[in-house]
């Protein structure tokens, strides 16, 4: 039923399918589970966009306490299903920790680490190097490939793996749509078939009315859920609210980000050290790098320490990969000022 929702949707240039090549994505992994609104999620993570502020389009789902972000160009917000998010509800099912590869003239990726999305993306060329390197900086081991010609073939079977929570998200849709059925299936006994219907009705009529494209249309939708409006208007948001500053406290609570964060940056190119990965979550810096010389490992943390810009600083783990260079996994935690 709701691949048919979102196949509708699409046909009626509601919703986008987007290519894996023509978006941004990353992966959040937070520290509870709260609420976050669209509004939110623009605030505090547009800054992690590689497009203008201006021209950036996102379409965010978030799952317990994963956020999965995919970032757009796209100045006149169109709202997208990631095609990256078609594989993964599908491909998760039978791979839960894999690299998972179709070649053909552009090759897509997806990396599936314990049951999430962790990245998505194209490249012309992958070989054996690259292969190794990705391995290395998402500790996945395993890989599949998959033929060209299987990708669609794959994406057309992935609409039955959706959830209507993806679909609630896209569209942005505020409203606890579920409980609010779950009432008027009780209240008018409703056969299944027909609230189905009645649901595909009030998120068509919802999308339209913000995109004010057909004002007969909003009409007979205001008409039809004369009750669910008379629900919202009734619900107690306070709760909601301080989720929110909760949220956003916690978000500006160290204010020496950008400086710690370029502080890293500056202290690799002066050792001369590789950065692969490097993510700040809340108050902590998590980043993999790779040295020819062992002796850099204790030294950069040495010289983190002096820039007084960090609380504690942990080596996770430091290793040599084939005799050539010595891999170390770090974390930082900024201090509060």
């Amino acid at each position: 039923m709701i691949g048919n929702i979102f196949r509708y949707f699409i046909k009626r240039g509601i919703i986008k399918r987007s290519k894996i090549e023509d978006s941004f994505f990353i992966y959040k992994k937070l520290d509870k589970k709260i609420k976050l609104s669209q509004e939110i999620i623009k605030l505090n993570y547009t800054k992690e966009s590689p497009f203008l502020e201006i021209e950036t389009n996102i379409t965010s789902i978030f799952e317990e306490t994963n956020l999965y972000l995919w970032f757009y160009k796209d100045s006149e917000s169109y709202r997208y299903l990631p095609e990256s998010l078609l594989l993964f509800r599908y491909l998760v099912k039978k791979y839960d920790d894999r690299i998972i590869i179709f070649q053909g003239n552009i090759n897509y990726v997806v990396i599936i680490k314990n049951g999430i999305l962790i990245s998505s993306f194209s490249k012309k060329n992958i070989d054996k190097n690259n292969l190794l390197s990705i391995k290395d900086e998402y500790f996945v081991e395993k890989e599949i490939f998959f033929l060209e010609e299987e990708y669609n073939v794959f994406l057309e079977k992935s609409y039955s793996s959706l959830k209507y929570n993806d679909l609630f998200q896209i569209l942005n849709i505020k409203l606890d749509i579920k409980s609010v059925l779950n009432n008027i299936i009780q209240w008018i006994a409703l056969p299944l078939l027909f609230s189905s219907l009645l649901l595909t009705g009030i998120i068509a009529g919802y999308t339209f009315y913000q995109k004010n494209e057909n004002s007969k249309l909003f009409e007979n939708y205001r008409s039809s859920t004369k009750e669910i409006r008379e629900i919202k208007d009734n619900v107690n948001r306070n709760e909601e609210l301080n989720r929110v500053f909760l949220s956003l406290k916690n978000e500006f609570k160290y204010i020496d980000k950008s400086l710690a964060m370029s502080e890293i940056i500056k202290i690799s190119k002066d050792l001369n050290i590789t950065l692969s990965f490097i993510r700040l979550e809340d108050f902590r810096v998590n980043f993999v790098f790779f040295t020819e010389k062992e002796e850099n490992v204790p030294l950069f943390t040495t010289k983190l320490f002096e820039s007084n810009l960090f609380s504690d600083i942990k080596n996770i783990s430091s290793h040599r990969i084939r005799n050539i260079k010595t891999k170390a996994t770090m974390q930082a935690k900024l201090k509060e000022r």
